[in-house]
């Protein structure tokens, strides 16, 4: 006696519709979970990753010599990059988008301001 073809409800009772939904459910939750998670790591960077240059640039720094100002950033544990009548004050020099940029002017600071870079 040949075995009648499976239809749509017997497929679901062996299983087979049901492991492709739970799959898929999955896969979708996983996706979802990721991209949370770099939104989240994303929005902790912007947020978090430049409060010690925010907290350096808020100090009193009109008026101290090039030397404090740099004793200061290597006590907060900043790199600084120096250029022609500016101090430039990263958590890294060369992929920093967090910067304070301090204008100099006959050896002394004469204005901070700290940036945000995209």
């Amino acid at each position: 006696m040949p075995t009648p073809p499976l239809g749509k409800a017997d497929q679901s009772a062996t299983g087979k519709s049901g492991g492709k939904k739970k799959v898929l459910w999955a896969i979708l939750f996983l996706a979802m979970f990721a991209y949370l998670g770099s939104y989240i790591a994303v929005i902790a960077y912007v947020y978090f990753g430049g409060r010690v240059v925010k907290d350096f640039c808020s100090q009193e720094l009109i008026g101290k010599s090039v030397s404090e100002a740099k004793e200061l950033a290597a006590r907060s544990g900043l790199e600084i990059v120096e250029r022609e009548g500016l101090l430039r004050v990263t958590t890294d020099p060369t992929m920093s988008r967090h910067t304070c940029d301090l204008k100099l002017d006959a050896g002394k600071v004469r204005s901070a301001k700290a940036f945000f870079r995209f």
